[in-house]
């Protein structure tokens, strides 16, 4: 391991993985893959995030969705004008078994909170 890779290590210590995702994105200006590399190296833990997502039509109007799992756990990301969305693909909506309601209006940022905060 270089001296480099040691110190981000470093830095990232005692930070859960949503602060340590936002460090390596917008402090250090890592690409999606070397983030999700990294937090793994770090922490054992793959995550997901938006930019991961693959959008296919919806079954259910004109909407779009993602759908996966999670620690065994299905979720969806939804866009479209039946769901919490504005149904232009610009926010969306994430369910998952665990949650009672959908959270919606979301963009890809917080979608990207959303699901990585679905793994504690």
């Amino acid at each position: 391991m270089t001296k480099t890779l040691l110190k981000i290590l470093e830095k990232l210590e005692g930070k859960d993985l949503y602060d340590m995702y936002l460090f390596l994105k917008n402090t250090l200006a890592f690409d999606n893959d070397n983030v999700k590399k990294i937090i793994n190296l770090k922490t054992g833990i793959n995550i997901t995030t938006f930019e991961d997502l693959i959008f296919e039509p919806h079954s259910i109007g004109d909407g779009i969705k993602s759908v996966g799992k999670i620690r065994g756990k299905k979720y969806s990301v939804i866009s479209g004008g039946m769901f919490y969305s504005d149904g232009e693909g610009v926010n969306y909506e994430v369910y998952n078994e665990d949650m009672d309601e959908p959270d919606g209006y979301l963009t890809g940022d917080e979608v990207t909170e959303t699901l990585i905060n679905l793994l504690k």
